[in-house]
């Protein structure tokens, strides 16, 4: 059994995937690394099913077994031999799992947290292992070589984050509404209560195409590739030799045709297109959207032409690499007669017959998984350029080796994908035991004998704890009528903001923006004299900004600004309306992009910054231009550089206002078009407000705004 086909098999088998594949007389050792905190060692499951199997113990298939406890941490498995073999644990409180115990798998999405899967054919002569998660995000398993391994001797697959912080990335991404999430976000097992279970494109397609961050990547995407009409060139796997499984009818003449080729691939050439009908002799039968066809892909000496329409090349079943239906084939069996035949009828991508598959089908087949992976990997240019097709070669591997290489990077569409593989050895989509992404370690090979394997239920070096949700107040005008309003950020995504408009009611929006890791701001980067939120992940040097001018939808992303020990702010420092944004350090450098010099990034060392001081940017004087500020929790004090003095002025007030516990922000509560000093407490829900207007008399709003 081929890797491909184990991996085609783990889609089916729908979770956390911890692919393994392994040799004979190789040993498994399943570590238990869940703290007993976290869950009773007794309710950690195991379900084995596979097609045959030799191994120690000798697990019937579909078998459940409880083997921890308090004393037991390991559970050794060894294994002869196994054919498409998959070991699915997670956590199980109530002993749910008994009741599928030599029978059959559950749904999903009830109970698997992870799945480790294992095939050793006498074929094969090294172990193939690897981690993928095209099911879900869920339990972060590790898989480690202690010896045995080939070429090198250990080696080790894993995750270079938390499962919280890699969730929390990909719900960022998408910014899922409510309900959304809820679709995707499962609570599974006895963890509900701090840990979800995020399932993948493959399992909940149409709500990662509707979510505002699907419409921005995949559906932009292929919108452009039809308007452009974009070429491309794909060329089929060298048919299978394998008459044992492929016992069902080709077309007349088929196999000679590709015979005739010899190793050379079958080269399909052709391009996208707006969704429209084709002229062809005999027409598309039906039924089918046959006046939607938006590909069409021909080999003149195979005589073969694909047609692909909307219901099968489309965001959703590119994420899910299939369809329901959406892909005639055309054949011709007298190329003299010039005598055409459709064999293929509104059949789904993937169109191998079940139970009778042919080696035709498996051929066509190939070039429709290639199709999704070049689209979830966004590795086809958008622009329409003749003299540089898209071209991906027909290794059995599914590897890009011809791919062209003029437009690099790839587009970010799948972002999935692209988050799971740029954030461990693993990978995210179907039909791929590559890398899109160019990371060094996917698949993972052991020796035929004597290998040990260790898999961990739970990375160790992992906390199985998320972190704790921080919330952090911001005042910004969000409404427009030149009056700040307080708001509060939680790095869950929630944000509650008291309207000045509507009477300081609160407004809370749940799963609007953030992420593990992050820090929010506000400001006016569109000139609408509306805030725009905005998030800042400093170890990704990213920036996330929800702009009002566009509806708040799919955030605009800044990259490569940022880092570990840069504080974002933003402001107007030009004076041109626009927002700015900006870092600084406690160092006293601060850099900001200024929009009056096209977002050039200008460096200002020394400017003002002391170790344990915060960076305020507000305009305190009223001329239109933010003036630096630094602000000390411990003591009260506020530093300012105002612009009106050249910035060469710093006005310094000892306990001014602020202690321990409070964070420091300014803005114009009152609307005189000064920014008021102010500071706040979460926990508590107390503020303290210095007005400009009341020649900066305190006020003091306690349980205003804060975490329930």
């Amino acid at each position: 059994m081929s890797l491909k086909t184990i991996t085609k098999f783990a889609l089916l088998s729908l979770s956390l995937l911890c692919a393994v594949n392994v040799r004979a007389a190789n040993t498994l050792k399943i570590i238990n690394d869940v703290p007993a905190s976290v869950a009773d060692p007794t309710n950690i499951f195991i379900q084995l099913d596979y097609a045959s199997a030799s191994i120690d113990p000798a697990l019937q298939n579909f078998e459940v077994v409880y083997p921890f406890t308090a004393a037991t941490s390991v559970w050794t498995l060894t294994i002869t031999s196994i054919n498409a073999g998959n070991l699915k644990f997670g956590i199980d409180p109530v002993h749910g799992m008994e009741q599928y115990s030599k029978i059959s798998d559950p749904d999903v999405h009830l109970m698997f947290d992870g799945l480790c899967e294992f095939s050793l054919l006498a074929t094969d002569t090294v172990g193939y292992w690897d981690i993928s998660n095209v099911d879900w995000i869920g339990m972060p398993c590790l898989v480690k070589c202690t010896s045995g391994g080939y070429p090198a001797e250990t080696w080790q697959l894993g995750y270079y984050k938390k499962m919280s912080e890699l969730i929390d990335m990909v719900v960022a991404e998408y910014q899922f509404t409510p309900a959304q999430s809820a679709q995707v976000l499962i609570h599974s097992n006895v963890w509900a209560s701090t840990w979800n279970k995020l399932m993948a494109p493959n399992h909940e397609p149409n709500t990662y195409v509707d979510s505002p961050g699907g419409k921005t990547h995949l559906v932009n995407y292929l919108y452009q590739l039809e308007s452009n009409s974009v070429p491309l060139l794909l060329k089929a796997n060298l048919p299978s030799s394998d008459t044992n499984h492929f016992t069902g009818a080709n077309p007349p003449d088929w196999q000679n045709r590709v015979a005739a080729l010899g190793t050379t691939p079958a080269s399909f050439t052709g391009k996208f297109q707006w969704q429209s009908a084709v002229d062809v002799n005999p027409p598309i039968p039906g039924p089918g959207l046959t006046n939607e066809i938006v590909c069409v892909l021909s080999n003149a000496a195979c005589g073969t032409v694909l047609y692909y329409s909307t219901d099968g090349i489309n965001p959703g079943t590119t994420y899910r690499n299939d369809s329901d239906g959406g892909l005639w084939v055309r054949y011709c069996t007298d190329f003299d007669a010039g005598t055409w035949i459709w064999v293929m009828t509104n059949v789904h991508l993937n169109c191998v017959t079940v139970g009778n598959p042919s080696f035709f089908e498996d051929w066509v087949a190939s070039l429709a998984n290639k199709i999704c992976y070049s689209l979830n990997a966004g590795l086809i240019p958008t622009n329409s350029n003749p003299a540089n097709v898209y071209t991906f070669s027909g290794d059995t591997a599914l590897v890009p080796q011809e791919t062209n290489t003029w437009q690099y990077p790839p587009y970010e569409v799948n972002m999935y994908n692209n988050i799971i593989v740029n954030n461990s050895d693993s990978y995210g989509m179907g039909y791929s035991d590559a890398n899109p992404f160019g990371a060094k370690k996917v698949v993972m090979q052991t020796q035929k004998n004597g290998a040990v394997v260790e898999l961990h239920l739970l990375d160790p070096d992992i906390d199985p704890t998320p972190e704790d949700s921080v919330s952090v107040p911001l005042a910004a005008d969000f409404d427009g009528d030149a009056k700040a309003d307080p708001a509060v950020f939680n790095t869950n995504g929630n944000w509650k903001i008291k309207l000045s408009t509507a009477n300081y009611a609160t407004i809370p929006l749940t799963g609007f923006l953030g992420g593990s890791g992050a820090t929010a701001l506000a400001a006016d980067f569109d000139g609408d004299r509306k805030a725009d939120p905005a998030v800042y992940y400093a170890n990704q040097e990213l920036w996330a900004v929800k702009l009002s001018s566009l509806g708040y939808l799919a955030p605009t992303v800044l990259t490569g600004f940022g880092g570990t020990g840069w504080q974002a702010l933003a402001g107007d420092f030009d004076g041109d309306r626009l927002a700015d944004p900006g870092l600084y350090n406690t160092n006293g450098t601060w850099k900001v992009k200024l929009s009056t010099a096209g977002y050039q990034t200008f460096n200002f060392a020394d400017l003002l910054g002391r170790a344990a001081w915060s960076a305020i940017s507000a305009d305190f004087d009223g001329d239109g231009r933010v003036d630096p500020a630094i602000y000390q929790a411990s003591t009260g004090s506020w530093i300012v550089l105002l612009s009106t003095a050249n910035y060469a002025v710093a006005v310094i007030e000892q306990e001014f206002l602020g202690s321990t516990g409070y964070i420091g922000l300014a803005a114009d509560f009152d609307g005189d078009a000064k920014a008021d000093p102010a500071v706040a407490q979460c926990t508590t829900g107390n503020w303290k407000v210095r007005l400009s207007s009341g020649n900066y008399i305190l006020v003091d709003l306690q349980n205003f705004l804060g975490v329930e």
